[in-house]
């Protein structure tokens, strides 16, 4: 619906009115992997683990559910819950009632969802498919029979073989939420793919997930980009700085409505994947994701953002944004290039900026930019108010926060 306002000074002009999502809906869809009972690795090291996760902002996370003697992988989880991040848990075939409402006593209130075995299809296990179609069903009226405040849901199966979901028909009604492992092969977040009906893009998971599953919200439960720049499909650490915010920009701007990144610790046959190395110290894409995170929470009741009568001028067709609001209303627009990070060879691109214009019914004011690159201040810049506002977009994702003039 287009809506009609006259902005001071200017004529009278119609300006279509831009859907707008809560600011904290947004960061609410950030999740992030753990392995809380690999103690061999940094994830042993709970007080850096802690830290981490609390720093960066997120709140939920998704690790395996372990049975285990080891009464600190219960009692850490439990203690991430009670700061407020809460866990969505991988069981397993074996799983029985008995063992999930045991866990979810042992880990007082972490548990946010239980998940259908992880990569199933590709364990290795011949009689994967009848062992999971039964299954599912007993996770659903187990998981519906636990005492909780809220109701508990179950993701389903990400399967990652060639036609598997045919081999589970009728599937669907064990599960509330369907689920994707989209990784991008080193390809930008936005990418259109790189095969044939665009294999590889969101559109293209989103399409098998929707076809397997019919009308499902869909998550993705693992996604992510390996740092190091010398394994395939590694993209280095810059480029993985550059693509995890777009990362969860891209995913929700097609509809996803929850992400857990893979992951946030290094080690192991994890590999480059983490936001910390295997030491513990932290990447760029750390520092990116958590600055994103930053400007945008907004913790609070839900309520409705209103959408905002406003045009890009001058744009690209890798310009790409998604418009937001909090509480106090204040819109928050964040805006970037969707584009390769990696030049066919390899190589970092350049520093490319691209200039466009924001312009809305009504004038703006306080208005401040916010760069996720490591290199911009941590401040936002003040700009210019008015109906009209020039700003440079660049592969770094920028947020401009700012308020309509009544």
């Amino acid at each position: 619906m287009a809506s009609l306002v006259a902005a001071p000074g200017c004529k009278t002009q119609t300006l279509k009115a831009e859907p707008t999502m809560s600011a904290d809906a947004f960061v609410d869809s950030i999740g992030i992997n753990v392995h809380l009972h690999n103690g061999d690795m940094i994830y042993g090291n709970f007080p850096v683990i802690s830290a981490a996760l609390h720093d960066l902002g997120v709140r939920h996370t998704r690790d395996g559910l372990i049975h285990t003697t080891w009464q600190d992988y219960y009692a850490r989880h439990a203690q991430l819950a009670q700061s407020g991040i809460h866990c969505l848990f991988i069981t397993g075939t074996g799983d029985t009632p008995e063992d999930l409402l045991d866990f979810t006593q042992k880990v007082h209130g972490a548990v946010e969802g239980f998940e259908a075995p992880n990569e199933y299809d590709a364990a290795g296990d011949p009689d994967w498919a009848p062992k999971l179609s039964a299954y599912m069903p007993r996770l659903k009226s187990a998981t519906a029979s636990i005492p909780s405040e809220r109701k508990i849901p179950v993701v389903g199966p990400a399967l990652v073989t060639p036609d598997a979901d045919k081999k589970v028909p009728g599937l669907s009604p064990s599960f509330d939420e369907a689920n994707m492992h989209n990784y991008f092969g080193g390809h930008n977040p936005g990418t259109p793919g790189w095969g044939e009906n665009g294999y590889g893009s969101i559109q293209w998971n989103m399409a098998l997930a929707e076809k397997a599953w019919g009308a499902k919200p869909i998550v993705t439960t693992e996604t992510g980009y390996l740092s190091d720049p010398h394994v395939p499909q590694g993209v280095g650490e810059r480029a993985q700085a550059i693509y995890t915010p777009r990362l969860f920009l891209e995913q929700t701007l097609h509809g996803v409505q929850r992400t857990w990144l893979f992951e946030l610790a290094d080690g192991g046959n994890q590999s480059s994947y983490g936001l910390l190395r295997s030491d513990g110290s932290r990447k760029p894409a750390f520092f990116t994701l958590e600055k994103m995170i930053r400007v945008l929470s907004d913790t609070g009741p839900t309520f409705a953002a209103s959408p905002l009568p406003m045009e890009l001028k001058g744009t690209t067709p890798e310009l790409h944004h998604l418009l937001l609001q909090k509480r106090n209303g204040r819109y928050l627009l964040a805006y970037w290039l969707e584009v390769p990070a990696l030049d066919a060879s390899e190589k970092e691109t350049g520093a490319n900026t691209v200039p466009f214009t924001l312009h809305t019914a009504v004038p703006i004011q306080n208005a401040l930019v916010w760069s996720v690159d490591p290199a911009a201040s941590n401040d936002g810049t003040r700009v210019k108010a008015g109906a009209e506002l020039t700003l440079n977009a660049s592969q770094w994702v920028s947020i401009l926060e700012f308020e309509i003039k009544h």
